[in-house]
């Protein structure tokens, strides 16, 4: 892992179900598990596809962070005011280093 690389400042973000509003729908609530994450957001060009088990995932961009446990497939990356829905991430060679993870922007 290179530190200097990250450069960027990102937060990992969660949508939650709090509460029912008069209608019956849900209040959805953005709560902010993290802030202020260093990391490398490395933009994907072209049509790059990664594989896992043969199941492939298309990725606008992917973040490296130091390995943390609270990111799931549920979170999202906020990275320049634009969110990112998580589509993976990889424990890099499973050493608890650093994570991997790739993103779809939130269209």
């Amino acid at each position: 892992m290179d530190a200097g690389r990250m450069n960027k400042l990102i937060s990992i973000t969660k949508t939650t179900s709090t509460s029912r509003a008069d209608s019956g729908a849900p209040v959805m609530t953005v709560s902010t598990l993290s802030s202020n994450v260093w990391a490398e957001a490395r933009p994907i060009t072209g049509r790059e596809f990664f594989a896992n088990d043969a199941v492939f995932y298309e990725a606008d961009i992917d973040f490296v962070i130091r390995y943390t446990t609270i990111v799931t497939e549920l979170c999202r990356i906020k990275f320049n005011n634009e969110f990112y829905d998580i589509k993976k991430f990889i424990d890099f060679k499973s050493k608890n280093i650093e994570l991997h993870i790739l993103g779809k922007v939130v269209r």
